[in-house]
This record gives C-alpha cells, structure tokens and sequence, in this order.
C-alpha cells in the first residue's frame, strides 16, 4: 500500500511539470506567431506548440484533479495505482511525454524561420532531446 502523501506529491510533481512546459509552449507559439507571419516553418512550429501546450495543460489539470481526490481521501492508503487515480494515471504519463515530444518537434522546426542551417541545429537539438526523452522513459 502506498500512503496518501506520497501519491499527492508525485501528482503535485506531475502537475508543476505539466504547468511549467505548458506555459513555455503557449508563450513560446506566441513569439513564433508575432515572429513571422508569412513563414510556414513559424506557422507549423506555432501549430505544433500549441498542441504541446494542450497536452501539457490538459495532463496539469489531470494531475490536479487526481491530487485533490487522493487529498479529500487521506485517510485511505491506496494500492499502486489507486482507484480513479489509476485510472488517469497511464493518461496523465503519457500527456507529459507527448506533450515533451510535441514540444521539442516545436522547437525543433523553430531554426527553420531564419534559415536551413539553424534548422539543421534546431532539429538536430531536438532530436537529442527527443533521445533522451525516450531513453528516459525506456528507463522508467
């Protein structure tokens, strides 16, 4: 059985991640808007984020509400996952790894509204992340 305390701090970990890429993307997609208008690099690196950020929002908001159930039951200790938490925890996994994959390929297309070479970089940094993130996830 896990305590209540541990499961709400892993959501509240979840959360603030979630919350804090979800924010970079949306104010990231705005630069990438203001930036070039004309450009379809900029236009698809902006739709690409803002769909990160989606994702990203939407798992802050699962994990919140995941939380908030586990607190308004503290005095229960839950199996590994807990009941309706579990059944939002794949979901809530998964929308912060696709929401980080959506995000690098963002920043990713994001040199190719100045030139080829610095989308080269660009991409090339991003697929970096995106290695990393899956041997991350490979690991866990």
């Amino acid at each position: 059985m896990i305590p209540a305390d541990r499961i709400v701090e892993v959501l509240r970990q979840f959360a603030f991640v979630g919350a804090v890429l979800g924010g970079f993307g949306f104010a990231y997609t705005g630069a990438m808007l203001a930036a070039a208008r004309d450009n379809r690099a900029a236009a698809w690196s902006a739709a690409v984020g803002v769909v990160a950020s989606v994702v990203l929002v939407l798992a802050t908001f699962v994990a919140t509400a995941g939380s908030i159930h586990v607190l308004m039951n503290a005095a229960t200790e839950y199996p590994a996952p807990p009941g309706p938490v579990g059944t939002l925890w794949m979901p809530l996994v998964w929308g912060l790894y696709l929401g980080a994959v959506f995000l690098f390929i963002s920043l990713g297309l994001s040199g190719f509204v100045r030139s080829r070479r610095l989308g080269a970089a660009t991409a090339g940094a991003a697929a970096l992340g995106l290695a990393g993130l899956i041997a991350l996830y490979v690991a866990f």
